[in-house]
Order: C-alpha cells, then sequence, then structure tokens
C-alpha cells in the first residue's frame, strides 16, 4: 500500500518528532496534502513528489514554527504567496516552492522577514513588481517567472546544482 497523508497523522504534530524537530521529509507521500496546514508545531517541510496536492494560502500562516519550507517538483501545488507570511513566519529561513503552479504575486511584506536567508521561487507562475528584500536574504531563485523591476540588492546564489540551496 502507497503512503498517504493521512500516514502522518500517526506522528505527534504530523512529523517525526526528534527533540525540536517536528518535519516531514519524504517524496513518497501521494494524495491531497491539506492536512498538512493544520500540523501547528511544525518546524521543517521537505517533499518533492509529483503526486501531492498542495493548496498554497493563508491556512500555511499556523506554521508559526516553521523554518524550512522545501517543496519542489509539484505540479499539483497551486496558490499564491498569502501576506500573512511575514507575520506570521518569523522564524522562516528558507522558502522554496520550485517547479509549482505558484501564481499571483511576491507580496510587498516579504521585505520585512528577515530571519529569510534563501528563497526559492523559480519556475512557477509568479508576476509582478520584484519587492524589495531585507538585506539579511543571501541566495534567491527567481527565473522563470513574470516579474518586472530591478533585482533585488542580496546577492544571487549561483551554482550548477539546484539542489544546493538546501545545504
Amino acid at each position: 500500500q502507497e503512503p498517504g497523508m493521512e500516514d502522518c497523522q500517526g506522528y505527534p504534530d504530523g512529523g517525526q518528532a526528534y527533540g525540536n524537530y517536528n518535519g516531514i521529509s519524504t517524496n513518497d507521500f501521494r494524495g491531497d496534502a491539506s492536512a498538512l496546514q493544520n500540523l501547528t508545531k511544525l518546524t521543517h517541510i521537505t517533499m518533492r513528489s509529483p503526486l501531492v496536492e498542495f493548496h498554497v494560502d493563508s491556512s500555511m500562516c499556523s506554521w508559526t514554527k516553521i523554518q524550512l519550507i522545501y517543496l519542489r517538483y509539484m505540479p499539483f501545488l497551486d496558490g499564491a504567496l498569502p501576506d500573512c507570511l511575514p507575520t506570521s513566519l518569523t522564524r522562516l529561513r528558507a522558502l522554496i516552492l520550485t517547479d509549482t503552479q505558484l501564481t499571483g504575486t511576491i507580496p510587498a511584506s516579504i521585505a520585512n522577514m528577515t530571519s529569510l536567508k534563501q528563497m526559492g521561487l523559480s519556475f512557477n507562475k509568479l508576476q509582478g513588481q520584484m519587492p524589495n528584500f531585507a538585506p539579511n536574504l543571501m541566495h534567491y531563485f527567481l527565473n522563470d517567472n513574470q516579474l518586472t523591476g530591478t533585482l533585488p540588492e542580496a546577492q544571487p546564489y549561483h551554482s550548477d546544482d539546484p539542489d544546493q540551496i538546501n545545504n
């Protein structure tokens, strides 16, 4: 039997608990991931699965302890970045939503995310003006969207291996 999102319910807070780490890291889940949005003690989520459905919306803002969101190669991930991210996800260090179906704009309030060090939003359907980013944003990937404006002041990260952002 293939693991599904309902399998997360067996772990404390829906993830694998190791001390202060409550995270989900898998490529094997299939189906609707909406149950993950209720996991308020989640600190890390890492998924690369073309078989998971996930809708990005303001319910992600309940992940107040989250430090890493890494969702890649998920053609059934859709939605727009919610405006509440900067005020709710104050511990977020890396936001990677690459090669998904993410739409809309990058909220201007993302400039207030002082803990954010890495951001990967490449290969999506984002559009509009690029906002200013907090000066501590060290690495960003924004290519293959319909964004306009000048590049942020942060230095872009150059690598032939896009998975290096997770290091």
